[in-house]
């Protein structure tokens, strides 16, 4: 009886696909909406046929967070001989012009992980530089995503006039797309909307407003060569 054991034994060695059943059979990928599946097939360091119990998963996630437009990935073996890639991609959040005249999407952390089309409806920041990471161009100076967050959350009536927004140091010009331009400090952008609005509505012919000082509103017309 023994004998015949260790015959069955050596035939389901030899003569059975167990390559088949401890190899990748399937490569699942999730979560990803701009990020085309094959392109994240032909990046992995394995693929389907490999072995699946080897494969380096750790190496698949370094591998697809060199790509800016990744925020964040999970490479995870799936019982049986399956593979499930888990994507987040980072969000199109402001258009940022850099120094160069190139315009990029910025997501909420300031990555620049995309170039964005020049004829868009929306703020353009300018006035800021980025610097080369790990994980893509950022922002080199964060505090930058502060005042951007407050202009893009400004009541609506007031963000679809906005055409760019240039920052120089902690001030800011404003570029409404019917006028005028508007010189701010950056820490007024939370609550002076509203006394911003009054003011152009007192004031119709202005080309150019400086409201950085506390209770001052320092006219330009446009109705004069000044």
């Amino acid at each position: 009886m023994r004998r015949w054991i260790l015959v069955l034994a050596l035939v389901g060695i030899f003569f059975l696909p167990w390559r088949e059943y401890i190899a990748i059979r399937e490569i699942v990928v999730e979560g990803g909406e701009r990020i085309q599946t094959d392109r994240v097939l032909q990046r992995l360091p394995f693929q389907r046929g490999a072995p699946w119990w080897t494969a380096d998963l750790a190496a698949a996630e370094r591998l697809l967070l060199e790509w800016p437009e990744v925020k964040a990935v999970r490479v995870q073996r799936v019982w049986w001989g399956g593979i499930r890639v888990l994507l987040q991609e980072r969000e199109p959040w402001a258009m940022v012009r850099l120094p160069d005249g190139t315009l990029h999407w910025s997501d909420d952390e300031g990555f620049l992980f995309a170039r964005a089309p020049a004829m868009l409806f929306g703020p353009v920041f300018s006035g800021v530089e980025a610097t080369p990471t790990e994980r893509g161009l950022r922002l080199a100076d964060p505090f930058y995503l502060v005042p951007m967050r407050a202009i893009l959350q400004a009541p609506g009536r007031f963000l679809h006039r906005i055409s760019s927004v240039r920052f120089a140091g902690r001030e800011a010009v404003i570029s409404l797309r019917d006028g005028p331009e508007l010189w701010v400090s950056v820490y007024d952008l939370y609550r002076a909307w509203e006394r911003w609005e009054a003011i152009m509505a007192a004031l119709p012919h202005a080309r150019a407003l400086d409201l950085r000082w506390s209770g001052i509103a320092i006219v330009r017309s446009g109705r004069t060569n000044e």
